[in-house]
């Protein structure tokens, strides 16, 4: 198991309460036992910290469990139970709801814990964190604010613990650039309420746990889901490189399906390490595209053309859906770039971009790109092929994602889009 694949669970509470940020005893404990019964063990975020930075793999199985805003359940319940099982977590603290101060009435769903109980958990090795004095959105605060902020909270942190202070949870999950400089220059580690399993510099994403959350979805959030990202091709040397490079770095393996290419198709997908595999074309793309699905490894499939690109930007929004176990697929916008402002639905570029490529503007079409890699999900339609309608009759979810592919066929010779265009006329007639 590497490091970047331990799971850092999130719980608010837990106890009576029916909010969704406060888990029941029997669910506790259910979850737990299950941890225990499938050998993991918790390790601390600087543990994990430490472990991706130097790329190692953790011996066993490993979580991180966390507690935001200090709450009551998570010392009368929580505790002994974890002490029973030899486990640990990270509880971060807003020092002004422990004294009783400022409390909004939204989170008086269940007390805090008071600072003798603090102590307790400290003494017992877990991880004093900070979530900041008042819980404030700290993106409204000046920098001296901030700074005042932060450092009262792990003054009193300090001097109520006798622990120092080396992990910061944001308040409402707010950050921007100028307060994550500034957590990055005061904190080891960070974590937000993004989901998943990313692990940037101070915006560690977390699993939540939340008061509905069945044993069967709690077992799945504690691996990391795959993406196979997956393509059908044909003499595509001209778009491929830039395609390929645009899913590196979201992608667990790269599935090509070569339709009879006699160009460098092939040889560049090779060495951009995809799997790529030789399909006689039988004029039909779903077939095609099921083929692809068909050698695919990974939780999600997410499809993509040779001469279309995904942002860097989109990356996180990718990575966080597929955390999203109770949707089945998403829709995404592809920006289709074009210079013909007749096209119906078609916008004009206002700014420039490194994504427009100096065209006039786009035109949009919607579909679902990106869902779960399930038998009863395919594509049909031998022309403008979509796995829509498969995910509908099994009562799938289908939801958006605001996510948007960039799209470059119009770069194409006049000769290769005539062909293109003659081979879909054909496929349509027929």
């Amino acid at each position: 198991m590497k490091y970047t694949d331990v799971p850092i669970l999130m719980y608010h509470d837990v106890g009576l309460s029916t909010t969704p940020w406060c888990v029941s005893e029997t669910s506790f404990k259910a979850q737990m036992m299950l941890l225990k019964r499938k050998g993991y063990r918790t390790i601390s975020l600087a543990e994990l910290k430490a472990g991706i930075e130097r790329g190692g793999e953790v011996a066993g199985r490993a979580v991180v469990i966390t507690f935001d805003d200090a709450r009551k359940g998570a010392y009368s319940i929580a505790y002994p139970l974890l002490r029973e099982l030899g486990f640990s977590a990270t509880i971060y603290i807003v020092p002004r709801w422990v004294e009783g101060e400022e409390i909004p009435r939204e989170e008086l769903y269940s007390g805090f814990l008071n600072w003798n109980q603090l102590r307790d958990l400290a003494l017992a090795g877990w991880g004093m964190g900070s979530h900041s004095l008042r819980h404030q959105d700290l993106t409204s605060l000046s920098t001296d604010q901030l700074l005042r902020e932060l450092q009262e909270a792990d003054g009193m942190i300090l001097r109520q613990t006798m622990q120092r202070v080396q992990s910061f949870c944001y308040p409402y999950g707010k950050y921007n650039e100028k307060v994550l400089n500034v957590i990055n220059a005061n904190y080891k580690t960070a974590v937000t309420v993004e989901k998943g399993f990313g692990r940037e510099q101070g915006k560690y994403a977390r699993q939540w746990v939340l008061h509905e959350t069945s044993i069967e979805l709690f077992e799945r959030l504690l691996l990391r889901p795959r993406l196979s990202v997956a393509m059908i091709v044909k003499n595509e040397e001209q778009f491929l490189e830039d395609c390929l490079k645009s899913v590196q770095k979201i992608a667990d393996e790269i599935v090509v399906v070569d339709t009879g290419s006699i160009d460098k198709t092939k040889e560049i997908a090779l060495n951009a390490g995809a799997r790529v595999f030789d399909f006689n074309w039988v004029n039909d793309f779903a077939v095609a595209r099921n083929e692809s699905i068909k050698q695919a490894n990974g939780d999600w499939v997410f499809i993509i053309d040779a001469d279309e690109v995904v942002a860097a930007e989109d990356y996180s929004l990718i990575r966080q859906s597929m955390n999203e176990w109770q949707i089945s697929g998403y829709q995404i916008i592809t920006k289709n770039y074009s210079h013909n402002s007749s096209v119906s639905g078609w916008v004009a570029q206002v700014t420039e971009n490194k994504y427009n490529q100096d065209f006039k503007g786009w035109y949009p079409s919607t579909k679902v790109r990106l869902f779960q890699r399930k038998p009863e999900i395919v594509f049909r339609g031998a022309v403008h092929e979509i796995v829509d309608e498969s995910i509908r009759e099994q009562k799938g979810i289908i939801a958006p994602l605001p996510v948007m592919l960039h799209h470059y066929g119009e770069k194409r010779s006049a000769e290769s889009t005539d062909l293109k265009r003659r081979e879909y006329m054909k496929l349509t007639q027929q």
